[in-house]
């Protein structure tokens, strides 16, 4: 339990942490829990859960009797995420770059970065690109606990 002494310091402390005094600063602060937006829960509309449906009937039909419909609408659920993300990240390359060509982008020679092209699509690729390795993980992961049994 805290002391009086220890309450009146943190009470003094809150009183000077009021977040950024600069317009400029409570501007930038207003976007902090704008991303990318590819977690938003605005995607789950019906057309998302028709293409959800359809991936997990397919997943459902090549892998009969290893996996259930509740299973697989969580594996297509993830798949999609990462299939959005990979989009979102190829346009992000695009704008980067100018194109992106069909191939593996590891191997890709890749240029100069085109006039205009800013920090802040740099910036924005770094977080779609975070957000598809945690998409890809947890796919594998589900897919994994479905074949191994232990998703039942």
């Amino acid at each position: 339990m805290s002391s009086e002494r220890q309450r009146a310091a943190n009470r003094a402390n809150a009183k000077r942490s009021t977040g950024p005094a600069s317009a400029a600063g409570k501007s930038r602060a207003s976007q902090n829990a704008r991303r990318h937006g590819l977690a938003a829960q605005a995607q789950f509309g019906s057309d998302r859960l028709e293409r959800v449906d359809q991936l997990a009937r397919a997943i459902i039909a090549s892998m009969p009797g290893q996996i259930d419909l509740m299973q697989a609408r969580s594996i297509a659920q993830a798949e999609l995420d990462v299939t959005a993300a990979r989009a979102v990240a190829g346009a992000l390359l695009t704008e980067l770059y100018g194109t992106v060509p069909d191939c593996e982008l590891a191997r890709v020679p890749w240029g100069p970065l085109r006039p205009g092209a800013g920090l802040r699509t740099l910036h924005n690729l770094k977080m779609v690109e975070r957000y598809l390795r945690r998409s890809q993980a947890r796919r594998d992961k589900l897919v994994r606990l479905c074949l191994s049994g232990a998703g039942t």
